[in-house]
């Protein structure tokens, strides 16, 4: 199921060389993501930043941008095809 980011927040550890990138979604709940590098940490970073009409799905973990999906959790899927 797709929900809106209302916020973030990004973490980067450099003694253990891992992030945590959190979100605040509409309903005012938190996810966290784990990420393994500084360059994954960095492209998650920029398309918060940069894109507009941002959803994270709560079940795959997935962030998309770019429209504002339906809460069709299949909205997406053709992602997981490439």
């Amino acid at each position: 199921m797709w929900k809106e980011i209302k916020n973030y927040a990004l973490l980067w550890d450099s003694k253990k060389r891992k992030g945590i990138v959190k979100v605040l979604l509409v309903d005012d709940v938190y996810y966290k993501i784990v990420v393994k590098s500084a360059k994954e940490l960095n492209a998650i970073a920029n398309i918060l930043r940069e894109e507009k009409n941002l959803s994270y799905n709560i079940i795959s973990g997935s962030i998309a941008c770019g429209w504002k999906p339906s809460s069709d959790e299949n909205e997406f899927s053709y992602f997981a095809q490439e």
